[in-house]
């Protein structure tokens, strides 16, 4: 298996893709937001997301928890 060599990206080269299309299921959206995250993932290797629904109170409970698990002593 071939693996990409590592390198440095600026934040600013990192794609950020709305991805508020896939909740209304348009074919041609759908088509367009998953060809932005195929053309990322195999560029970037990774992207950022916006218009992805999931509230800010829980993004920030699910930080807090996994904060508090890497923490952790590893025993």
């Amino acid at each position: 298996m071939k693996h990409a060599q590592a390198r440095d990206i600026a934040i600013a080269d990192i794609p950020v893709i709305d991805v508020a299309p896939l909740a209304a299921g348009a074919g041609a959206d759908v088509a367009r937001v998953g060809a932005a995250m195929r053309e990322a993932a195999e560029r970037i290797g990774f992207f950022y997301v916006k218009n992805h629904g999931v509230p800010g109170d829980l993004i920030a409970e699910v930080d807090a928890l996994a904060r508090h698990f890497f923490a952790q002593p590893l025993e």
